[in-house]
């Protein structure tokens, strides 16, 4: 324990000093957090030395689905589409993966081994013990659910286990998976008697045991839930204006079975400060240290036999009308195009208090093109090879405008290309040399006479192609 008052205390952001107190009271205000899990501790000196503060790990951002809206149950659900992490990778937040990089190549930029196939999907494999994914979904009906999974193993053992949670609950318990002979051998198992909870709720799949390739997920609606049981409901998105700091969270509407007494918890998910609760087993608790921007709690309710849980959104802002929220989807940062080749750009955009209306795409102020409804996508194929600095702007139906970027792609120019035809007369040869384009043939046996080659290019007409014979 350090003695006394401080005389200096050092404040550190992902170990890097970000600022130095010599007079209490000894605080730290950071705005403009990258997006991903940060950590902030601080240095305390003293007469008697130096302590450590404890590390306080806060989430920036949230993870949303990867098609912008959650995946329907009943439905279907690809491995390899997991929850993405806007402005980050979503290692330790949407996902857990034991090894960096990506050994499959379907988005290439996060560490889960993932890739894409004709027949099964986006798939997950090369996977390992204590590994796991989470897919935001929306239950359409309490029930009882099969499950049924694509899976492949080449491993002659037993594999897995793998298991399912909502909201963290265990639904299904460990699930074995038998060898199908090859890791593109792929089959279908199916287990009965889910009991899942209407409501959107977060997915997990996690491996306790590896070596299994998981490829669809399908929930089937077979019954209703047998018995009674709680239901979460953490209430409506709230708004709070400036300079209130304060809220009050209301879990009111919830339902607990007759005979049986409702316990409640309150979690901060994520925010930009770390608020505090006057009592955050209350139904209604008051929470205080509100700053500008979008928090989420979760509601964990339980009556001594089972348990339900709901998030809430809460969004402080200065002004009465929000801008809509953007984020990139796809590509992601830093890709890398050949010349001439469709780009097609994708976002997401959510409003918690109106509509979306559209989604515009730019490059500088040139205007890529504008997306009317979801997917919010948009196709652009770029002829001339550089670094090209995206924006997307999302529009509401108030007219506020929520912007993201810039996202970095690279168009690089077309690689020298050719062969020989078919009959061994000539070779003919794909180039650029400045800013022209060729096409050049070269005879291969004297006697060829070049009256008989077909050559058919399509190009834009600001960009001319010769052909040399």
């Amino acid at each position: 324990m350090l003695e006394g008052t401080p005389e200096r205390v050092e404040f550190f952001l992902d170990d890097q000093l970000r600022a130095t107190s010599l007079q209490a009271p000894h605080t730290l205000t950071i705005g403009n957090l990258a997006a991903g899990i940060r950590s902030i501790y601080a240095k305390m000196y003293a007469q008697d030395g130096l302590k450590y503060s404890n590390v306080l790990r806060i989430q920036v951002g949230r993870q949303m689905p990867y098609a912008g809206q959650p995946w329907a149950i009943p439905g279907e659900i690809e491995a390899g589409k997991y929850d993405r992490f806007p402005g980050a990778i979503g290692q330790g937040i949407a996902y857990h993966d034991n090894s960096p990089g990506n050994a499959g190549g379907f988005r290439p930029e996060e560490y889960v081994d993932s890739s894409l196939s004709s027949a099964e999907g986006a798939i997950v494999g090369w996977t390992d013990a204590g590994e796991w994914l989470e897919y935001t979904v929306d239950i359409g009906q309490s029930g009882i659910y099969d499950f049924t999974v694509r899976f492949a193993s080449g491993n002659t053992q037993q594999r897995g286990p793998i298991r399912l949670l909502v909201n963290g609950r265990d639904v299904t318990g460990p699930l074995a998976l038998p060898s199908t002979g090859g890791w593109e051998q792929f089959q279908s198992v199916t287990f009965s008697g889910l009991e899942l909870v209407a409501g959107e709720r977060i997915l997990r799949l996690e491996f306790q045991g590896g070596e299994v390739n998981i490829g669809r997920m399908a929930f089937a609606y077979t019954g209703p839930l047998t018995g009674d049981r709680p239901i979460a409901n953490a209430g409506a998105t709230q708004i709070v204006l400036l300079p209130a700091t304060t809220a009050q969270l209301d879990a009111s509407q919830s339902y607990v079975p007759e005979g049986r007494s409702a316990q409640f918890e309150w979690v901060q998910r994520y925010g930009p400060s770390t608020v505090a609760f006057d009592d955050r087993y209350a139904a209604t608790p008051v929470i205080s240290g509100l700053v500008e921007g979008f928090y989420s709690f979760r509601l964990i309710l339980t009556d001594g036999i089972d348990e339900d849980q709901a998030d809430v959104l809460l969004v402080v802002s200065a002004q009465e009308k929000i801008a809509p929220r953007v984020n990139f989807q796809s590509p992601g940062p830093q890709a890398e195009f050949g010349f001439g080749v469709p780009i097609v750009l994708t976002a997401t955009a959510s409003d918690v208090d109106g509509e979306v209306v559209s989604v515009v795409f730019y490059h500088g102020d040139i205007r890529i093109g504008t997306a009317w409804s979801e997917p919010w996508t948009v196709e652009w194929t770029p002829y001339a090879e550089g670094v090209y600095e995206i924006h997307v702007v999302a529009i509401d139906d108030s007219g506020m405008a929520g912007v993201d970027g810039p996202l970095q792609l690279k168009v690089t120019a077309p690689l020298p290309c050719g062969g020989i035809s078919p009959d061994g007369n000539y070779s003919y040869l794909f180039s650029k040399e400045g800013e022209d384009y060729y096409l050049t043939f070269v005879p291969i046996t004297p006697e060829w006479v070049p009256t008989s080659v077909c050559c058919i290019i399509i190009s834009p007409a600001q960009h001319p192609f010769r052909a040399l014979l």
